[in-house]
Parts: C-alpha cells; structure tokens; sequence
C-alpha cells in the first residue's frame, strides 16, 4: 500500500512548503521568546504532521510499518481466498485505522464492510463505518448504520456525535445545535475537546467562522497540539478576520509550549497578515478618498436628479436620471457631453457619459458602506472582484477624473486628492490583500 510516485512528489512539495513557513514563522516572533528559550535550537516540525506526511516518504521501514505491511499482505491475500475470517478483529481494526490515517478511504471503507459481514453488530467496526462515510459525505447511509450501532449497545456519547456530524452534513444544522447544546450539559470532561471540535464544524457549516474560531481555541485551550484544530483554526481566523486574536492566542500558546511548531506557523501566517492588512489599509483610504471625492458622487446620486460643480449642486437644466441613467428623452447626457472635454463650453465629456444606476447610488454613505457596495455582485452588476478592479482602474469615464477639464468660466475643475497612478496603484493593492473592509 506504498503511496505512489506522484503522491510522492506531492508530499515532498508539501512538506518543503510546510517546512519554510515554519521557519518565516519563527523568525518573525523569535523576538517574543524569553531569553533562555532564544538559545535553544530550532525546533523541528511538529510530530503530528510527520506521522501522516514524512512517515509517508520514509524509505527505511520502521518496525511498526514492517507490521503494517505484514498486516496488508495478509489481508490481500486472506480476502482473495475469502477466508477473511481468519483475520482477528483487532489486526482488522489496526488496519482501518491505518487506512484512514493514510487517506486511504475506499480501503478503509471496503475492509469494514467485509469485516461487518463477519463481525456483525460490532460495535467498533460499525462506528469506524459510520466515520468512514461521514468522511465519504454519505450522511444517509452514516444514518442506517447509526441505528444498527445504537441497536447494537453503542455508547451514546459516541452515537449522539456521529448523529450530530450526519445531520450537520444533511444541512439540518438547527437541529443538531440543539443536540449539541444538550450534550455539553451531559457530556464528561475528558470528551469536551471531542465536543468543542464538532462545535467549530457545526458553526462552520453554517457560515459562522467567527464561532468556529472561537470553538477550535475552547479545543486547544485543553489540547494545545491538537492537530486538527491547530491546521483549521487559521482558515477560520481569517474568514473571521480574527487575525489579531489568533496572533496573541498563539503566541500563548507558544509561551506554554516554544516547541509547538503548528502554533508558531499559525503565528506566522496571523503576523504576515496583519502586517498586509495594515498596507491594504492604506490603499483603501486612498482608494476611498478617490470615490467620496465630488468627481465621483456628483455621478452617484442617491436620488434621480445628477449632482455638478464643486459645491454639489443639482445639475442645471432640471436634468433627471432616466429610465436607462442616460437622461430623460428631450434631455439625454449625450446631448451635451460628447467623447472628451469641451473647453469652450466647459461642458465635460467622456466615452459612455451617465449616471450609475440607482442600486450604485453613493451620497450619503459611509466609505465602509461604498466598499461594501462595489464588491457585492448584486449590486455592482455582478462583477467579480477581478472585473471591479479592472473598472476601477481603466474604465475611461472613472479615469475622467483626473482630466476633467474647466468649468464655463474657464476655470480648472478639482481633481481627486490622490494622483492617478497612485489611485490604481492602490485599487490593486487593496484587492491583492484580499480588499478587506475596516470596521464602522
């Protein structure tokens, strides 16, 4: 059952990766560390990702891989036979549990199957199947075997946790808070990382990274090296931006334990994001002092009538939007304003000269609330993220602001207060960073 070659290779790119942001991440808190820890060597990556990645890609047996193998060749070679029952169950539930560590799945599902068929009603076998198909997202058939396991004695702690993932699964996630509500009253202490674990993926499920986060540190503040919550906790920090939290949660954790080196990856990656955060901050402020500026409201109107001039007033002429943004029909936007500029008139012009629809109406709001507005597909006419930069940043009418001519009088409008270049600049700034949004 050796991984093939391109898992292999796959591995090793992982592991190389894993290893090099380990280290960035110690780098970046070394400092934090107390003085006697400073002198220490640095530690290794962490043994709970050597079992399922470097333990992979070891060349030289180890004894308990030597029984392993053992193990397979005689389960290949009784199940051909079909003398599998000559197999003792706890070489077949060794065997499970090494197929499911490796991500073996369909082995793993397989082998219980043929193991129940022998064993029937065993109430390890039966819990491992149910887990098998938890992981396949087979929660109808994870269900028909949950009954088999409570008929069969099955410890109600256990069958209220698998019944809990299953009906997360299923998307009745109501339901099974509520389950999970009671079985927190009931349930011993020496399971509530197990508890807290099912909480983060029920709050999960259910878009609430912010729970999540918060259930994935109750996990780690009884198991500090918890590995599954250690490897999902930073996703769910930065769905939650929670980032600044992690990092202090972390560095706790890192005082408890300097060798825990999940814990100084997750440090590392909260660090870097908030050193990104604080630049994607200032190219929004940039950003954002471009599109609250007057060349840019007077176009977003909150009502129906256009705004003009420096001071905002309602655009002469008793001009409305229109039914298509381009004007009433005796009074259309083209009528007047052409391709560019016209500096005798002082009329203004560029390509594709209207209002921005109603739904796109910026007077009144909050920077946040303008943000919020132009990433959201259902108001920004379904642009994607990509699509509203490229908008923002070459869309010729936007970039008519800074060439905006003169007034009737001859007089040079004002420009945005941040140049061009420096505008687009940080447009794409501040969407490479993932266009976060401050708080109100």
């Amino acid at each position: 059952m050796a991984l093939p070659n391109k898992q292999l290779h796959i591995n090793n790119i992982y592991y190389s990766i894993y290893s090099s942001l380990f280290i960035i991440a110690f780098q970046l808190i070394e400092a934090r560390m107390p003085e006697d820890h400073r002198k220490k060597p640095l530690p290794a990556p962490p043994v709970y990702m050597d079992h399922k990645v470097k333990q992979s890609m070891q060349t030289t047996p180890t004894p308990q891989r030597e029984v392993v193998n053992t193990l397979i060749s005689s389960y290949e070679s009784l199940a051909k036979n079909g003398q599998l029952d000559r197999m003792n169950k706890t070489d077949i539930l060794i065997l499970i549990a090494h197929f499911r560590e490796e991500d073996s799945w369909s082995e793993a599902l397989r082998l219980s199957e043929e193991a129940l068929a022998i064993h029937r009603m065993d109430k390890e076998l039966l819990t491992h199947q149910i887990e098998i198909l938890l992981e396949y997202k087979r929660p109808g058939e994870a269900m028909e075997q949950l009954a088999v396991l409570e008929q069969a004695g099955g410890d109600e702690i256990t069958c209220t946790c698998l019944r809990i993932k299953a009906m997360t699964q299923m998307d009745e996630v109501e339901m099974a808070r509520v389950l999970l509500t009671e079985l927190k009253y009931r349930a011993p202490q020496n399971r509530m990382t197990e508890i807290h674990l099912l909480e983060a993926q029920v709050h999960a499920r259910s878009g609430d990274q912010d729970a999540a986060y918060h259930s994935y540190k109750e996990v780690l503040r009884i198991e500090p090296r918890h590995r599954t919550a250690l490897e999902r906790i930073w996703l769910a920090s930065e769905s939650s931006r929670n980032q600044k939290d992690s990092l202090q949660f972390h560095q706790e954790l890192i005082d408890q334990d300097p060798y825990n080196g999940m814990a100084w990856f997750n440090a590392g990656q909260a660090y870097y994001y908030l050193l990104r955060y604080e630049e994607a901050m200032e190219a929004f402020d940039k950003v954002m002092a471009v599109l609250t500026h007057k060349r840019c409201v007077n176009c977003h109107p909150s009502g129906d009538r256009p705004r003009q001039g420096e001071d905002s007033h309602y655009h002469n002429f008793g001009v409305r939007r229109g039914a298509d943004n381009h004007g009433l029909p005796a009074l259309r936007c083209q009528t007047c304003h052409q391709q560019e500029n016209n500096n005798f008139s002082g009329v203004p012009g560029a390509p594709e000269w209207s209002l921005a629809p109603i739904r796109m109406a910026w007077e009144g709001l909050s920077r946040v609330e303008i943000a919020r507005s132009i990433l959201d597909p259902e108001i920004n006419g379904g642009r994607t993220l990509e699509e509203t930069v490229h908008h923002l940043t070459e869309h010729e009418l936007v970039l008519w602001a800074w060439e905006p001519g003169v007034d009737a009088n001859g007089v040079p409008r004002e420009k945005p207060p941040v140049p061009k270049e420096e505008y687009i600049k940080a447009v794409k700034a501040w969407a490479e960073a993932g266009a976060p949004i401050p708080e109100e």
